[in-house]
């Protein structure tokens, strides 16, 4: 991916024991040329084979294990947004960067 000019690995500042890994511009625009067709394939062989009852289940997942985090509204989210604001641009290796 750093040889096709989609990410960038800079040493994190913060750590250097790990690497920061940066989307490019150009690798931004290889994630959002290729989501629509990725969220169809994971809907056609994934959600779509699911039941009513089991979509049910992943949606809240505390009705049959009441110990289980509540799930993340995902009919509220729009379909092809790509930002997510809670999650950072760079990462390191491993995990995320602060």
């Amino acid at each position: 991916m750093q040889k096709d000019g989609l990410i960038s690995r800079e040493p994190n500042p913060a750590d250097a024991r790990s690497t920061l890994v940066c989307l490019l511009p150009v690798g931004r625009a290889a994630i959002e040329k290729a989501a629509p067709g990725h969220v169809a394939d994971v809907r056609r062989n994934f959600i779509d084979l699911l039941t009513p009852a089991e979509l049910d289940l992943l949606r809240h997942p505390q009705r049959t294990n009441p110990a289980a985090p509540a799930a993340t509204n995902y009919d509220s989210l729009p379909k092809t947004s790509l930002h997510n604001p809670h999650q950072p641009r760079g990462i390191q290796r491993g995990r995320r960067s602060p």
